[in-house]
């Protein structure tokens, strides 16, 4: 129940040394939001890939940034227009047009 007081090295690690490194990241995450100490590693790693190439880009991300609705697989949702270059699809579902 008291301290323990080490000089030099425990398994090859400069003790004194770790305890300024987490100091030093627990003052980094009080900075952040609850929700971004939650974070997973899976999550953190998609975001720092954002604009690598190898999931959402940085412009994509930003669109994702915008929205003001929240969009899942099962979502009603609104939009101000909707403009498509190509053929648009739909199974099952009735699409209406009015011209107001």
């Amino acid at each position: 129940n008291g301290n323990l007081t080490v000089t030099g090295t425990v398994d090859g690690v400069d003790v004194s040394a770790l305890n300024t490194t987490v100091g030093t990241i627990q003052t980094d995450l009080n900075g952040f939001p609850d929700a971004q100490k939650d974070l997973t590693s899976a999550q953190i790693g998609e975001l720092d890939n954002i604009g690598s190439g190898t999931t959402i880009s940085g412009a994509q991300w930003g669109y994702v940034g915008n929205m003001d609705q929240n969009v899942t697989t099962s979502s009603a949702v609104s939009f101000g227009a909707i403009s498509a270059s190509g053929d648009i699809s739909c199974t099952n579902r009735t699409i209406s047009c009015s011209n107001s």
